[in-house]
């Protein structure tokens, strides 16, 4: 096995996390591989972690994420807005209907 496959065997998302005499006779014998392996298993370790102290999201935040999954999928806009976005709507529409009712008033 050379580094070049070894590698792709570290890239590849089927992969078993169990060592295979193949992958265990290179690392034996080449320190920057073994290096690398090493640091691989580390970071999944880490995110393993991550992924466990995650608290578990909301159904109802599941069901908006993947509504919006879906929609940019189909090319569609997302639904949900920010909030600073949903508050320069209501802020325009507040200044509109106030110039609205005011020139009602003086034309009255």
């Amino acid at each position: 096995m050379t580094c070049h496959e070894l590698r792709l065997y570290f890239e590849d998302p089927l992969r078993m996390d169990a060592e295979f005499p193949r992958e265990a006779e290179h690392l034996a014998r080449c320190t920057e591989c073994a290096r690398f392996a090493e640091a691989r298993r580390n970071l999944g370790d880490g995110l393993r972690l991550v992924r466990e102290s995650a608290p578990k999201p909301s159904a109802t935040l599941e069901a908006a994420v993947l509504v919006n999954y879906r929609r940019r999928v189909t090319g569609d806009p997302p639904l949900l807005w920010s909030r600073t976005r949903r508050y320069t709507v209501l802020c325009w529409a507040a200044a509109a209907a106030a110039v609205l009712a005011l020139s009602a008033v003086l034309r009255g």
